[in-house]
């Protein structure tokens, strides 16, 4: 039986930027959330200046979020 890596899991993580971009936001409101310690999860990874997010992570931030309208 061979295991395969999560497809998500294979994808690159996302810089501060892409993230932003991604969820309709500006770097300030990620650097406040994170701040805030309210947004999606991110790690600063040992010699890498910048923020780094999970698109998982920021998928299932996302999902966690979701809220049903439906009566």
């Amino acid at each position: 039986m061979s295991t395969q890596p999560d497809a998500l899991a294979a994808i690159r993580p996302l810089r501060e930027r892409e993230t932003a971009e991604l969820l309709g936001v500006t770097t300030a409101t990620l650097r406040r959330w994170r701040w805030q310690r309210v947004g999606p999860p991110w790690s600063r990874p040992r010699g890498v200046k910048s923020p780094l997010y999970r698109p998982a992570d920021v998928a299932a931030w996302l999902d966690a979020g979701i809220v049903d309208v439906q009566r």
